[in-house]
C-alpha cells in the first residue's frame, strides 16, 4: 500500500565526525509539511519518517512525499547536492517548493524528464520557475510552504522581546538603541554533537522549540534567515528581514514584507505591525492539500505493482517450460537412432521448442499429427486438425503441450479409452 512519508532528520548518524552542523530552518520545512498532513487529517502515526541521506537509496514500500527544498543543500547529498536529480524509485515526490543555489542550473535529460514526471513543479522563485518553464517542465510560482505556520494570539502580553537572527554586523549601527534593552540574538546553524544525533528527533524537536520561543516571546524579529522570516510572519510577529546582499531566492518575499540590503539600512521602519496572511494561509493550504492527493491517486496502482514485484526483486528471467519430464520419457521409450512417430496437441511456443528437440535429438522421429481446437494451420508442413481424429489405436505419442490443452485433453483420453504410454502432458 502506498504511505504518506516527511523526512525525519536531517544529520546524517553514520557520519565519523564529532559533531555537524544543521540549519534549523531546514526543520521549518518538515514542520510544514506535519502541518499539511494535520489539514489532511492523516495521522503522524500514519506517516513515515525517512532520513533525507535515504533518499536516492530508499527500498521500502511506495511513499508519496511532499517536498519544499532547495537542490544544492548538502543536507541531502547525495540526492539534491551532486549532479544527479532523482528520489529512489520508491518515493513519489509532490514538489511544492523547490529551489536551486547558484551551480546547480545545469540539467541533463534525465534531469528534465523526471521533473517533467512529477510536473507541475512548485518554485519558490522566479528564476527557478522561469528557468523550468524554458525546459518545457509544467511549474508553477508556489511560495515556501513555511508560510502556512498557524497564527499566535494577537492579545498576549507575553511577547517582550527582540530577537536578532543571524543579522550582519553591518546592521547594528542602524537599530535604534531602544531595541537592545530586551533582545536575544540567535543562530539558526547550530552544531550538534555526536550524542545528540544518536536521539533522531533531537534536531527536530530543537528546532520546534526555538520556533515555538519565536511565536510565545518575539515582540519583533529581525533577521536575514528566509526560514525565520517567513514562519514568523505566520505566527503574526512583526518581521524585518536584512540582508547585506539580495539574492534571486528572496524573489518572492516582497509580496510580504519589504526586504532590506546594505544601501538600504537607513530607511528601515523599525516599528513595523504585523501583517495578516490568513487569506494566502487557506489558499496556500487547499492547494498543496490538493496536490498531495491527486498524486496519491494517481499513483495509486503502485500498490498492486508493490505486491507482484518482489518476486524480480533478484533480476528477471523469461519463464520457460521446462522439457525435462519429455526427455525422461522419450528416453524411457526410444534410443536416438530409432524411428517414431508422434503429434502435438496445441499450437504454441511450447510446441515450436518440442519439435526442435525432438528434431535434434531424435532425427529418425517424425511429427504426423497436430492437434489444436481453435485454429486450422500448418505447423511444420502438418495441417492441424480437431481432437476427434485420435483414437486409442493410434501407433504414435501424443504430446500435450500447453495447460489450457491439457484441461481438454485429460478427459478426452479417459472418453476414448487411450493407454497412458499414449500420450504426455507438458504442463
Amino acid at each position: 500500500m502506498i504511505k504518506f512519508a516527511n523526512i525525519k532528520h536531517i544529520c546524517n548518524p553514520k557520519n565519523k565526525t564529532t559533531s555537524q552542523r544543521i540549519n534549523i530552518g531546514d526543520y521549518a520545512q518538515i514542520w510544514a509539511i506535519d502541518i499539511l498532513y494535520e489539514h489532511l487529517g492523516i495521522a503522524d502515526e500514519d506517516v513515515v519518517r525517512i532520513p533525507s541521506f535515504e533518499l536516492a537509496e530508499y527500498s521500502g514500500e511506495t511513499l508519496v512525499l511532499p517536498f519544499n527544498f532547495i537542490r544544492g543543500n548538502y543536507s541531502f547529498s547525495p540526492f539534491l547536492s551532486n549532479d544527479t536529480l532523482g528520489f529512489s524509485s520508491q518515493i513519489i515526490p509532490v514538489f511544492l517548493g523547490l529551489s536551486f543555489k547558484y551551480g546547480f542550473w545545469n540539467f541533463d535529460d534525465n534531469c528534465i524528464s523526471y521533473l517533467k514526471n512529477y510536473a507541475p513543479i512548485g518554485c519558490r522563485d522566479y528564476k527557478t520557475y522561469h528557468t523550468l518553464t524554458n525546459f518545457g517542465i509544467q511549474s508553477y510560482l508556489s511560495g515556501c510552504i513555511t508560510t502556512i505556520f498557524p497564527r499566535r494570539n494577537p492579545d498576549s502580553q507575553n511577547y517582550d522581546t527582540v530577537y536578532f537572527v543571524d543579522v550582519p554586523e553591518s546592521l547594528r549601527k542602524f537599530v535604534p538603541s531602544e531595541k537592545f534593552e530586551k533582545c536575544k540574538f540567535m543562530h539558526h546553524e547550530v552544531v550538534l554533537t555526536k550524542e545528540a544525533l544518536q536521539n533522531p528527533d533531537h534536531s527536530y524537536d530543537l528546532a520546534k522549540k526555538i520556533y515555538c520561543e519565536y511565536r510565545d516571546r518575539a515582540s519583533l524579529v529581525v533577521t536575514s534567515r528566509l526560514h525565520c522570516a517567513l514562519p514568523c510572519i505566520a505566527f503574526g510577529i512583526p518581521v524585518i528581514y536584512v540582508n547585506d546582499y539580495f539574492a534571486y531566492t528572496l524573489d518572492l518575499m516582497p509580496k510580504f514584507i519589504p526586504v532590506y540590503d546594505q544601501t538600504s539600512y537607513h530607511k528601515i521602519d523599525w516599528n513595523p505591525k504585523p501583517i495578516d496572511i490568513e487569506d494566502y494561509k487557506k489558499m496556500a493550504i487547499t492547494i498543496a492539500k490538493d496536490r498531495i492527493l491527486k498524486t496519491f491517486e494517481a499513483f495509486s496502482y503502485r500498490s498492486l505493482h508493490d505486491f507482484y514485484f518482489p518476486l524480480w526483486k533478484d533480476g528477471y528471467s523469461e519463464y520457460e517450460p521446462t522439457l525435462t519430464g519429455l526427455e525422461r520419457k522419450l528416453k524411457s521409450l526410444f534410443t536416438e537412432r530409432i524411428s517414431f512417430r508422434y503429434a502435438v496437441w496445441g499450437i504454441s511456443s511450447v510446441a515450436e521448442r518440442v519439435y526442435e528437440y525432438i528434431s535434434k535429438n531424435y532425427p529418425f522421429a517424425r511429427l504426423v499429427k497436430v492437434i489444436d481446437s481453435y485454429k486450422r494451420t500448418d505447423f511444420h508442413g502438418v495441417t492441424s486438425e480437431m481432437p476427434d481424429v485420435l483414437t486409442n489405436r493410434d501407433e504414435f505419442l501424443t504430446i500435450v503441450t500447453t495447460s489450457n490443452c491439457a484441461v481438454a485433453a485429460k478427459p478426452f483420453f479417459e472418453k476414448i479409452g487411450k493407454a497412458e504410454d499414449q500420450y504426455f502432458f507438458i504442463a
